[in-house]
């Protein structure tokens, strides 16, 4: 029955009507016992009616009533007077999502945290077995004081236990009660345009079914418009089991982990969909960072997000840690975005690859690259690299953690300058190091004569970290991890048949104890990511590997990230703390190169030679002849003036 305001239910009177739905009409109510202001929803007939499902409803009630979350709208009891039941609700002051998106889109930073919130209420129910099934705006309310209320938690599954597959209760939302509302509009074409495919198909929904619609809803908050929408509600089911959410909807300036994250959230097939909401969690936990459209050229470097993957990887990892198995999520792998471009030589020159030739800043907007015996930097965004001035002669560029300097080594020292100009600063003197590192405490290097090392940018004396030999091998790759006591490194050595190949293992060990762990076995150049990942070198190919910081353990086993990174004479990838990942292709595997002419108007041809470590090759001053290190024989060509001779991978 309806309730007008004045009437008295035990101890509740009613103020005013809140709203009605498929789920009942909820209404204002004064608490005269506690005096308090509540939120009370009547039941369907439907679920009144039934002994079965009103005792089953019971045991719902009491399971959402242990929850406890600051973003979940609390169920305060399940009463009955004079033959009307209802529940009583925490009773929230604000607007809903709904009321606010018809506004208009919202700005990112509201859009973000208002998603992180709901996350985390989904997350924390998500923990307790509890699935809500009714994601939508009109059941998110924005409180006066800014905070987030997710309401009718569960409710979608204690009102409307799943029925058999001809039901149209199969359909699993509270608002869609009998086959005559599929021809309505209002309210419940809302409820459709948030339902999962698999709900839609009749089957169960579970936490990957709340997953999708928090995707819906956070596409509308950015972009004022549903991800799914038709006339009616059989045009809106039918967008959502074959149509894609219009995504040049979203701003141009949205950054690609939200982006990935939302494709991530919107996978019709629920098994390459986000599986959980911790992943959401991370990506909405980030600093943002702005998405950048870049040039596309030629081959030469690349990029690419490596946030939006390593995040969907950590929440795989709930399920795959106890089965000794990783999940990896294919809708995160093709979600990555790529852009390869050319990097300017000076004079037609090369890469200087004797040591790590390319460098990304923390924040992922600049890269640095040695070539020609200078340092270049551009900024991502733009489409040309500048020298630095005074870092001639320079190796190994590393960005401060402010991306305002470098630091190199050049002319037997370690030196430092501002990208905003001056003269270099000489640190140290030292020996070329392998690894050269730049964080919060300092600038961390290897030397021959005492492993590795840690020096102020502003110079002094280096302060030995880890003691090794030359005996120990090469140090390759040296990272001072957060809880500052642990170093993170390889120890290796140039494989006997192949002088482009390091093999070796990865270590931690603690700066405070001296106790060493090799925690990677068949691995070089190691970097610890702020996912808890580290990515390293097999080969030419970089693997990523979930990594326990605290515990010094390693919880599943690894999978490949980018198969052919340039390893010739070290591993020239570089990654920054917002998921960009900077490298030069190479091939994936030892010894697939080939060797090759190519003329000015880009015509490529091989030349008879067979697949070798082919390096600098070199055509004679008459043209007739080249020449390649290692390999000391020369070989006839044709005369031209036109042709350059080149190494490519095979791979």
């Amino acid at each position: 029955m309806s309730l007008t305001p004045g009437m008295q239910l035990g101890s509740y009177e009613i103020i005013d009507l809140l709203g009605a739905g498929g789920m009942g009409e909820v209404y204002r109510a004064r608490d005269t016992r506690l005096g308090r202001d509540v939120a009370l929803k009547t039941l369907p007939d439907s679920v009144t009616q039934d002994p079965e499902r009103l005792a089953r409803f019971r045991r719902e009630a009491q399971v959402l009533a242990a929850l406890n979350h600051q973003h979940i709208a609390s169920i305060h009891g399940l009463e009955e007077v004079d033959r009307q039941r209802f529940l009583v609700l925490e009773l929230v002051d604000g607007e809903t999502l709904a009321a606010r998106i018809q506004r208009g889109a919202l700005p990112l930073e509201e859009a973000i945290a208002i998603a992180r919130e709901i996350a985390e209420a989904l997350e924390s129910a998500h923990e307790k077995g509890i699935v809500h099934r009714d994601l939508k705006p009109a059941n998110i309310a924005l409180t006066l004081g800014d905070r987030v209320k997710v309401l009718d938690f569960g409710l979608a599954k204690a009102v409307d236990p799943s029925a058999g597959p001809d039901s149209i209760s199969a359909l699993n939302s509270p608002t869609i009660t009998s086959p005559a509302m599929l021809t309505q509009v209002g309210v419940i074409l809302g409820t459709a345009a948030y339902m999962s495919p698999e709900q839609t198909r009749g089957g169960a929904a579970d936490k990957r079914s709340d997953v999708w619609a928090f995707g819906c809803v956070l596409f509308e908050m950015l972009t004022g418009r549903r991800a799914f929408d038709g006339d009616d509600v059989s045009d809106t089911l039918a967008a959502v089991l074959r149509s894609d959410p219009p995504w040049d909807a979203l701003p141009p300036s949205l950054p690609l982990p939200i982006r990935a994250l939302l494709k991530g959230c919107l996978e019709k097939n629920h098994r390459d969909r986000i599986s959980d909401m911790s992943a959401a969690l991370f990506v909405l936990k980030q600093e943002p960072s702005p998405a950048v459209d870049l040039p596309k050229h030629g081959a030469g470097s690349a990029i690419t997000r490596l946030w939006p993957l390593a995040a969907a990887i950590a929440a795989s990892l709930a399920v795959g840690a106890a089965a000794g198995v990783v999940f990896w999520p294919r809708a995160s792998v093709r979600d990555v975005q790529v852009v390869r471009f050319g990097l300017p030589m000076p004079n037609g020159g090369s890469l200087t690859t004797v040591r790590r030739a390319v460098a990304v800043s923390t924040d992922g907007s600049q890269i640095a690259y040695s070539s020609a015996g200078r340092i270049f930097v551009r900024p991502v965004a733009a489409p040309d690299a500048r020298p630095v001035t005074g870092a001639e002669s320079g190796l190994i560029p590393t960005f401060s953690p402010d991306g305002q300097s470098i630091a190199f080594w050049g002319d037997g020292a370690l030196k430092r300058i501002s990208l905003s100009g001056g003269v270099p600063v000489t640190i140290c003197a030292t020996p070329v190091p392998f690894s050269l590192d730049w964080d919060a405490s300092g600038i961390i290097f290897d030397r021959r004569d005492t492993g590795i090392v840690r020096v102020s940018p502003n110079g002094g004396t280096p302060e030995p970290l880890v003691r090794l030999t030359v005996k120990d091998g090469a140090v390759l790759g040296a990272q001072l991890l957060p809880d500052a006591d642990t170093v993170l490194f390889s120890l290796g050595r140039f494989d006997a048949s192949d002088s482009n190949i390091w093999l070796g293992d990865v270590f931690i060990q603690s700066i405070r104890t001296g106790e060493r762990t090799r925690t990677i076995e068949g691995g070089v150049f190691p970097r610890y990511l702020p996912t808890g990942h580290l990515v390293y070198m097999v080969e030419g190919t970089l693997m990523l590997v979930p990594f326990d910081a605290a515990n010094r353990q390693i919880p599943a086993g690894s999978v490949p990230v980018v198969e052919g990174v340039n390893r010739g004479g070290s591993a020239h990838f570089a990654v920054s703390d917002a998921g960009v990942l900077v490298y030069i292709p190479g091939p994936a595997r030892a010894g697939l190169y080939d060797v090759f002419l190519y003329d000015r108007k880009g015509a490529v041809t091989p030349l008879p030679s067979p697949r070798g470590s082919y390096s600098n090759p070199r055509v004679s001053p008459t043209g007739s002849g080249w020449r390649s290190r290692p390999s000391t024989e020369s070989r006839q060509l044709s005369r031209s003036t036109n042709c350059r001779a080149g190494v490519r991978s095979a791979a």
